[in-house]
């Protein structure tokens, strides 16, 4: 209960003991006057009739005594008159029931009148013939009693009305502050930051707020101060200290990571480009030039290439720059775009040789280890180098190569997968590090090929999902895996696991896919609060605007979130402080060596050390040894997930 209701309900106790034991003194007074106001009554009412009937006794006349006490009686004030000699025989005698309207019986029994016998002596001459008693009817006093209750009761409600009025008005005023107070505290829980700007004049609640003010100050203070830490860290680790670009130890994680997960590549194009005679230039123009003539070949670099995810270009070190996309399948396609962009550099006058650089290419086609990949783009690269001013060369190694697949053959293929049911889920576990109990299982999405000889062989989501996106499939795809993830959980009994679901940005960003989610899964309540959906850090920042959109309209029926794949970027708690999450998955490539790595170590432990400050929790992805697995421990990481915990499993659904 909150405060304000306590003094409400106070106040409201308070005045009901006031009324209490107004109404019993009134009712006392009251009570106490008329009794003897009664008394009075009677006794003159006795005087008067023993004068009135003293010469009748004399007579004799009993018809005229009679009379004379019914006129006295029938006035209705008494409750018992009676006329008697002296031998104490009855002569007259009249009386009544106390019953009046208006009065209810419960007021007569509470409240007792005492009406006490009034006797007056009735004369003859100087001796005395008989005697009058005479008691009065208490019935006008109870309705007198009644009467002043009501009138009491009603000044007493219109002003305890009255009062409660501007007491509630007083006190919402006063504890305005105090609920300014609890919004910014639900404010801070959502990672939100507001401060209260009126400070009340009640000096207790002016310290409360100015504390909260302070504490939200610090706190906002803190994580801006780690997201700054993770920054600096990050540009100290990972990047080039002259580009920008991740240095050589990050593009090394990140081409570790794409090669040896399933689920990230299955196809890509690295590329070697050194600049022509960089020394020389240096020797010749100074440093700063130098330095310039590197940023503004990592500009054209990127400016020439699709955006992140799916390509990466990187500083490895002096004149040697890295490219590893995925949008390329055509190695000539890619040459004839890399050479022209780093010949602008001649153009814009920024080197002074017409021959600026060469570009060396391999294709990895999920066979070759990193190890292989780099030896063949090396090779690319010094057969370039041997062919000429501003040449490319491509070197695969590969044995068999089959063509890659045209963007019309990849629509009919995820069409006729989706048409026949030949998308398939596997699942992999997340366990917590603590005591290896189940987090969740991450529901992975597989395409069935049917071969000529009729055997089904699985492509990995790395191969098609890129291509999906890109042919706008994905939500279609989104869909399927939701439709069935939800189907199984309510139908098989053995699945009774939370499902991690990964959606592509183009599925929240589309406000058709968003409704069916909502309704689909407001339909299938019984289960939506076992439904976890992911969505990759690249993602989230493109769109952080739609998914926190909707992440409030699904929360509300039990979905739970994370992203996937953190680390990637830069500027990570803006979006954990906007966005409600219940947890993150580092990305691989800060995991993989992470028992070799102190960079990656501090990198995850400030990761962590900010998640849990903001109450998410925290998962390593791509776990594939127990060295790992033992360092995560010292780490505070709270889950992990990778094929040293378990390889992703058909389990239930197939």
């Amino acid at each position: 209960m909150t405060i304000y209701r306590q003094i409400v309900l106070l106040i409201v106790g308070l005045l009901a003991a006031v009324f209490v034991g107004t109404m019993v003194t009134t009712v006392e007074n009251s009570r106490a006057y008329l009794q003897e106001q009664l008394r009075s009554h009677a006794q003159d009412a006795a005087t008067s009739l023993a004068i009135s009937v003293s010469r009748f006794m004399a007579s004799g006349e009993l018809p005229a005594i009679i009379s004379t006490t019914d006129a006295m009686f029938d006035s209705g004030y008494y409750r018992r008159i009676t006329i008697v000699d002296m031998q104490d025989e009855v002569i007259v005698s009249r009386e009544s029931n106390i019953t009046l309207e208006g009065v209810p019986p419960w007021l007569i029994d509470l409240v007792p009148l005492d009406t006490p016998v009034s006797k007056a002596a009735i004369m003859n001459g100087w001796n005395q013939a008989g005697m009058v008693r005479v008691t009065s009817h208490p019935g006008y006093a109870y309705r007198q009693i009644w009467n002043n209750l009501i009138m009491n009761a009603a000044w007493f409600a219109v002003g305890a009305l009255v009062l409660a009025l501007i007491g509630v008005v007083i006190l919402k005023i006063t504890f305005r502050p105090l609920a300014e107070i609890e919004r910014q505290a639900e404010a801070i829980a959502r990672r939100e930051f507001p401060l209260v700007e009126n400070v009340p004049k009640t000096r207790e609640l002016a310290s409360i707020v100015r504390a909260m003010n302070k504490l939200t100050g610090a706190v906002k203070r803190i994580l801006d101060e780690a997201d700054a830490s993770i920054a600096h860290l990050r540009s100290i680790a990972f990047q080039s200290p002259v580009t920008g670009l991740p240095n050589r130890q990050r593009f090394m994680s990140i081409l570790g990571e794409k090669i040896e997960s399933e689920e990230e590549c299955s196809t890509a194009l690295l590329c070697l480009i050194e600049l022509c005679r960089f020394k020389e230039f240096n020797h010749r123009k100074g440093y700063l030039e130098g330095d310039r003539l590197l940023r503004e070949a990592g500009r054209l670099l990127q400016a020439s290439l699709p955006p992140e995810p799916k390509t990466v270009v990187a500083h490895l070190s002096g004149a040697t720059f890295a490219v590893l996309t995925e949008d390329f399948q055509d190695a000539t396609l890619l040459g004839n775009k890399l050479v022209p962009a780093l010949c602008k550099l001649y153009e814009l006058g920024i080197t002074d040789t017409e021959d600026v650089a060469h570009v060396g290419i391999s294709m990895y086609d999920g066979a070759q280890t990193t190890t292989q990949l780099l030896s063949n783009a090396d090779a690319a690269l010094r057969s370039a180098q041997s062919s000429g001013a501003n040449q490319w060369a491509f070197h695969s190694g590969a044995q068999d190569e089959s063509p890659a697949r045209t963007a019309s053959e990849w629509r009919r293929l995820i069409h006729a997968a989706l048409d026949s049911d030949q998308l398939r889920l596997v699942f992999q576990p997340v366990v917590l590090t603590s005591d290896r109990k189940e987090f969740h299982r991450e529901a992975l999405v597989r395409l069935a090929e049917i071969g000529d000889d009729g055997t089904e062989s699985l492509l990995n989501a790395g191969a098609f999902i890129s291509m999906a996106s890109s042919l706008g499939l994905a939500k279609l795809i989104d869909r399927h895996v939701i439709d069935r993830v939800v189907t199984t959980l309510e139908t098989d009994n053995a699945m009774d696991e939370t499902v991690a679901i990964n959606l592509d940005a183009e599925s929240i960003q589309d406000p058709e896919f968003v409704s069916w989610a909502s309704e689909f899964l407001a339909k299938h309540a019984n289960v939506a609060n076992r439904i976890c959906f992911e969505l990759s850090e690249y993602g989230l920042v493109n769109i952080a605007g739609e998914f926190t959109r909707f992440v409030d309209r699904l929360s509300a029926l039990g979905v739970r979130f994370g992203v996937d794949n953190v680390g990637v970027h830069n500027g990570v708690l803006s979006y954990l402080r906007s966005v409600t999450l219940d947890y993150i998955k580092i990305d691989g490539s800060f995991i993989r060596s992470l028992n070799q790595n102190r960079d990656h170590q501090f990198f995850v432990n400030t990761m962590v050390s900010v998640a849990h400050g903001l109450d998410v929790r925290v998962i390593a992805k791509s776990v594939e040894d127990e060295d790992v697995w033992n360092a995560l421990q010292g780490l505070n990481v709270d889950g992990a997930q990778g094929f040293y915990i378990a390889r992703p499993q058909a389990k239930s659904l197939d």
